[in-house]
């Protein structure tokens, strides 16, 4: 047998192969699960950064832009722990000066909370920051200004009519954040009866500042946990549930100062996610019906992240898987935590260099769409996970057309896989591939899609294309995830 002949003996044998240990995968199109928002995925910023006066974050510059915009449409929450220490100044017109290293390291080891003030310079700033992008702002107002037990509504008052003089849009307000673990954090105390109580108020102020602007809350911890399930519960039931256009909770997997690499492709701590999707649906459906639940404040691991893990190629598992079952389960918006500051950013700290979760997150921005459907596959095990969605027809960058499917999937385990999709034996796909790049593993800070690395060119978003494939099978390696996307799937659900 002549050498041609070897060559084409193994090119079949090899197709065999694949076909006969191949998982199947079928999506089930009868009926449509869920449809999440058109802004699923947002980000946040950490009012801290006003304390600190922004630090790299510079509203100038034209890569911070270029990627901003690069996530737009998009909710850009402004919130976190020092939301609650936040009062507006609208006759200050300086920003407060930079942090230098050594005093933001003595806040880190000590954690020392102070109240501080927000300059009018620092409202224009991210207000003109965010309309620029194309991002829609959601502020989170300090509650601890309290007067007998109440919150006193005098400064954001003060910051809603500044705003309106100015001619800003705001997307939303929030009241506080995680108060559940107030007497954790600040040594105080506000129960999530008077909590309603406070939202109730704000809901009456809001009327006159504007109509459309959503009201959310209200930002809880995990809730898997019984008295954070609790708190999530009264408040909804106390009142809350009929004044808040989303009802919100905050979720990480594990502890940034523990967590270890394996942590981020364990299946169980993947998982784990179920039980606080399904406590949260739950309890405002039961007290808030026909309120929608988000994710307010998510990324990997809490307590600023996981040096080295939280901003690497590992992380994608945990994000990627995040999106998938909070879709899958019905949340409808996701806040990722952060697009700068800490280690679980979509940009570096010091360069605004894209993160590799940055580049998975406009992936997934620019193809996935709002339908989603079941997914069944012959294999029985979890560490292979798949989902599957219309593919979104909003991006002019792909320019993909209804009736298209977009499949995405991750494989946690250290062996490589094959996929089959029995459906489209006829179909040509679109293959978005993503594998660590530069050389460093699980633990690298560059992605590559299809086997080229990700970065930006003179401060531009590179161009992402796909790779193209005509067999109904697909090699997919070892500790790897990305997207299929069908063109010409002609899904009668994805066409409407």
């Amino acid at each position: 047998m002549d050498a041609c002949h070897i060559s084409l003996l193994c090119i079949v044998l090899t197709y065999v192969i694949h076909a006969i240990f191949a998982t199947e995968v079928n999506v089930d199109f009868n009926r449509v699960l869920q449809v999440i928002d058109d802004k699923f995925v947002a980000v946040t910023l950490d009012s801290h950064l006003i304390q600190e006066g922004w630090q790299k974050f510079d509203f100038g510059s034209e890569k911070l832009v270029n990627l901003a915009h690069g996530l737009a449409p998009c909710y850009l929450r402004l919130g976190g722990t020092a939301a609650d220490l936040l009062t507006f100044d609208p006759q200050k017109t300086a920003p407060n000066k930079p942090w230098s290293a050594q005093q933001y390291q003595e806040f880190l080891l000590k954690k020392h909370y102070k109240n501080f003030t927000m300059s009018a310079t620092d409202w224009d700033l991210i207000n003109k920051f965010s309309a620029a992008v194309g991002w829609e702002l959601i502020f989170d107002l300090n509650v601890l200004i309290r007067d007998q037990g109440s919150w006193d509504p005098t400064n954001a008052m003060l910051l809603m009519n500044y705003t309106k003089s100015r001619g800003y849009k705001l997307a939303g307000f929030e009241l506080g954040n995680e108060p559940n673990a107030f007497h954790h954090v600040f040594g105080r105390t506000v129960t999530a009866a008077d909590l309603a109580r406070d939202f109730v108020r704000l809901r009456q102020i809001m009327g006159s500042y504007s109509q459309s602007t959503l009201l959310v809350g209200p930002d809880v911890t995990k809730v898997d946990k019984k008295n954070v399930r609790l708190y999530f519960e009264e408040f909804l039931a106390s009142g809350g549930g009929k004044v808040v256009d989303k009802a919100t909770f905050h979720h990480y997997y594990v502890d940034g100062r523990t967590a270890d690499v394996g942590d981020f492709i364990d299946a169980s701590i993947l998982d784990s996610l179920k039980t606080d999707l399904t406590d949260a649906i739950t309890t405002a459906q039961a007290h808030a019906p026909g309120v929608p639940v988000w994710i307010g404040e998510t990324a990997s691991a809490y307590g600023g992240g996981a040096e080295g893990l939280s901003d690497a190629y590992v992380a994608g598992f945990m994000w990627l898987d995040k999106l998938g079952l909070s879709a899958l389960y019905g949340v409808k918006g996701v806040f990722r935590q952060s697009f700068y500051k800490g280690n679980y950013a979509l940009l570096d700290l010091d360069t605004l260099d894209p993160n590799p979760d940055y580049w998975l997150t406009l992936l997934y921005k620019r193809l996935v769409g709002r339908q989603v459907f079941h997914v069944t596959t012959t294999s029985s095990s979890d560490r292979l996970r798949i989902y599957a969605h219309c593919t979104s027809t909003n991006s002019s960058t792909f320019g993909y057309k209804p009736g298209s499917l977009t499949v995405y999937a991750m494989n946690i385990d250290s062996s490589n896989t094959t996929l089959s999709l029995p459906q489209f034996q006829d179909r040509t796909l679109h293959v978005y591939w993503l594998t660590p790049g530069g050389g460093g593993g699980l633990k690298s800070k560059f992605v590559n899609l299809n086997n080229k690395t990700l970065e930006l060119v003179d401060k531009q978003l590179p161009s992402l294309t796909p790779s193209h494939s005509s067999a109904s099978t697909l090699s997919i390696p070892a500790h790897s995830f990305g997207f299929l996307v069908i063109p010409d799937a002609n899904i009668l659900a994805c066409q409407k």
